[in-house]
């Protein structure tokens, strides 16, 4: 399993190097998976807002 972990890590790497070949460019890609990341939890958020845990329970 180890391995397997590994592997990936190792592909994801050699990949963003080819897709973005400058410092900056992998920054991009960071900022925008942590845009993502933002994204999401906001959404999640908002979701927790509008139906709080318990409220679809009947009674």
């Amino acid at each position: 399993m180890k391995k397997v972990i590994l592997n990936v890590l190792v592909f994801a790497f050699v990949v963003s190097l080819a897709g973005c070949s400058t410092i900056k460019g992998i920054g991009d890609d960071i900022q925008a998976v942590g845009g993502w990341i933002s994204n999401g939890s906001e959404h999640v958020e908002e979701s927790i807002k509008n139906n709080p845990p318990g409220s679809g329970m009947k009674k």
